[in-house]
């Protein structure tokens, strides 16, 4: 049996694995131009047309939403496991 030590660390892991993921593929995102005009193509019906700062600024905003409830159940593991006694 695993004790709760353990068991937050591996929480903890794959939650560190899954912002490093997500941080790649916001970078990956950001750098490249050809994704930056589609979505400048895609949105030509606007006056005017989105620069490059608004697409990142909107791929930071998406990317802070996609890690904020990763992040929050992870310090909520961490409150859970230290202040409550597990009895064996």
């Amino acid at each position: 049996m695993t004790t709760p030590n353990k068991k937050i660390n591996w929480i903890l892991f794959f939650v560190a694995i899954y912002i490093s993921v997500s941080s790649i593929e916001v970078l990956m995102r950001a750098k490249d131009i050809d994704l930056f005009l589609a979505w400048q193509n895609s949105l030509s019906a606007l006056n005017p047309a989105p620069s490059f700062s608004e697409y990142v600024t909107i791929l930071l905003l998406r990317y802070v939403k996609e890690l904020f409830i990763p992040i929050f159940f992870s310090i909520y593991f961490i409150f859970i496991f230290k202040k409550i006694p597990f009895t064996k």
